[in-house]
């Protein structure tokens, strides 16, 4: 499916909006979604934060692109924990985060809903499914929705004059200088997966 969905991505004129609970675009990745920007692409990413993901691992190696993917130009978001959800947190994950949807539309025109996550497990090791819509109408419906809910269910990543990441919490305007709603347990715990040499497993 990588290849399949990599050709849909590549035919994107103007934007990319990406939404993937969890989310290790690997350096690789990351370059060419840098590259996209460049070349004029608006690229956003909607993930989930350390605190509303159940799979530590996964954010401790996701976070290793935040600064590069920031200081080129794509957009990240991350979904604030959702209180409901009694996590256990692991290695390998519970399918209890908070953030659920996996797509991405194309130019708010081409849409596509499945099983795959933006990581090397579901690129190289997962069986994958998903449907892939072409439909300008719908797209903008589905897009406007998200771009709604935003400010309510997100934070908005940026990096501060000393190249720092800060967390926007653009509905309430305030901003943290650290994992927002984690322990330092959790922070540590992440922060330590993302030095083991699992990346290909995640």
């Amino acid at each position: 499916m990588l290849h399949q969905l990599s050709a849909v991505i590549n035919q994107a004129d103007d934007e990319l909006l990406l939404i993937s609970p969890y989310f290790v675009p690997t350096e690789q990745g990351a370059d060419a979604l840098t590259q996209a920007v460049e070349e004029g692409i608006d690229i956003t990413i909607i993930t989930n934060t350390l605190a509303s993901n159940d799979v530590f691992a996964v954010h401790g190696w996701y976070a290793k692109y935040r600064k590069p993917l920031l200081a080129g130009g794509v957009k990240i978001y991350e979904v604030k924990v959702d209180p409901s959800l009694k996590k256990k947190r692991s290695w390998l994950g519970s399918s209890r985060t908070s953030l659920h949807a996996k797509t991405f539309i194309i130019d708010r025109k081409n849409l596509f809903v499945g099983s795959f996550n933006f990581d090397p497990r579901s690129a190289y090791l997962n069986t994958e499914m998903g449907v892939l819509i072409e439909s300008e109408e719908f797209g903008k419906i589905v897009y406007q929705e998200i771009d709604r809910n935003l400010r309510k269910n997100t934070y908005r990543l940026a990096l501060n004059e000393d190249g720092k990441i800060e967390w926007h919490n653009d509905l309430r305007g305030t901003i943290t200088r650290s994992e927002p709603d984690a322990s330092i347990w959790l922070r540590f715990s992440a922060w330590f997966a993302g030095l083991l040499p699992i990346e290909d497993q995640l």
